[in-house]
């Protein structure tokens, strides 16, 4: 993963977090992206990108 989606995934769930509370429903990547002043499709690669460090048994698949 680039650094530079390494570095904006701790503050998209930090923003996350903030306009969850703000809005009182879930953001949409625009929101976020609004949010952080970064591009939407930046948004979408860095929760792509979250994905890839979550551990999953082996014994579920």
């Amino acid at each position: 993963m680039p650094c530079r989606l390494q570095e904006l995934r701790p503050a998209i769930s930090a923003a996350n977090t903030t306009l969850t509370h703000t809005l009182g429903r879930s953001p949409r990547a625009a929101d976020t992206a609004t949010h952080l002043g970064v591009t939407e499709e930046a948004v979408l690669e860095g929760q792509e990108g979250a994905r890839a460090y979550r551990a999953t048994s082996l014994s579920t698949r």
